[in-house]
């Protein structure tokens, strides 16, 4: 990771860290490594110029990205960060966070070294790193959690912990973005509303986008894809009008990808009616895509994901 704008980041062979004052702060490495793909952002065109006009420049926003469940706010910045060549540190919001995973907390001791030692956390590495921060479901996050994020998303761009007076200033390439379900957006207090701007809503995708991230992610299965993807929209239209919500990208892969393991499953299982046959053969291991899908298990699968397709 390399700062060239106000911390001189050394090692000690193994790690990296910062040292103020005479205590060394160790960077945090848990960087995020998602694996992306081109399906993170298909069909967002507009959104992908929307969040990355928001952080460009030398006075970058702090976008929020506003979005249901499973819509894909998370890997759509994973897929950012990792195609600019940015490193991406995730939080996830949760009332229980404490806020030393904001700012930094003591090290083991080190004989070798007549201080204590510290870990940045991954907002305070992000920082004086100039990466990405990322934060999930932030209106979760207790109230004081919240307030060590005002002087980091105002002008001021700094990490200000106030317990011992450690301020870390912001690398001009660090920049934040965070996220929540929608709806989630009005529990936010104003005075942390108001920095993180704009507001960016991902809706859920058209039929047609679907389709084809359905046709890219069971590319092997090719052939024979098009009927599944028929007889999935049929059943879906049976319990579903037209005015209403379309499944999440999510639920759409966990559907397909369930109902080909189901097939795959089957179709290595011995066609007799011993005790024990679901076991045989088992692996945990990636199972071999079938080139089809069974209309039944497809059914089924949408059952267990979506709910009221079958009545087993």
């Amino acid at each position: 990771m390399e700062n060239k704008a106000f911390y001189n980041i050394e090692s000690d062979g193994q790690e990296q860290y910062i040292v103020v004052g005479n205590r060394r702060f160790f960077l945090n490495t848990d960087v995020d490594n998602f694996p992306v793909s081109e399906l993170d952002v298909l069909g967002r065109d507009d959104k992908v110029r929307e969040v990355l006009s928001a952080i460009s420049g030398t006075y970058p926003f702090n976008p929020l990205i506003v979005g249901h469940p499973g819509v894909g706010k998370t890997t759509f910045v994973s897929y950012l960060a990792h195609s600019l060549g940015k490193n991406l540190f995730v939080i996830t919001g949760q009332k229980n966070k404490e806020e030393s995973e904001f700012g930094y907390f003591i090290l083991p001791p080190d004989p070798s070294h007549p201080y204590f030692d510290f870990r940045l956390s991954k907002l305070g590495t992000a920082l004086i790193t100039g990466s990405w921060i990322y934060v999930d479901d932030l209106p979760k996050l207790s109230g004081s959690c919240l307030d060590i994020l005002i002087p980091v998303t105002d002008h001021r761009r700094k990490l200000e912990l106030l317990d011992n007076g450690l301020s870390l200033r912001a690398h001009p390439d660090f920049r934040f973005i965070a996220s929540c379900n929608t709806g989630e957006e009005k529990l936010l207090q104003p005075h942390i509303k108001s920095r993180l701007k704009p507001v960016i809503h991902f809706k859920n995708l058209d039929i047609s986008v679907l389709d084809e991230i359905i046709r890219k992610e069971f590319r092997n299965s090719q052939a024979k894809t098009e009927r599944a993807i028929a007889c999935f929209w049929g059943w879906w239209f049976e319990k579903h009008t037209h005015d209403e919500d379309l499944p999440t990208p999510r639920e759409v892969i966990q559907v397909f990808n369930y109902a080909f393991n189901l097939t795959a499953h089957d179709q290595d299982q011995p066609k007799n009616g011993q005790n024990g046959k679901h076991l045989h053969g088992f692996s945990q291991e990636s199972v071999h895509i079938p080139p089809i899908v069974d209309n039944e298990n497809l059914k089924h699968s949408m059952n267990l994901f979506l709910n009221g397709y079958d009545q087993n």
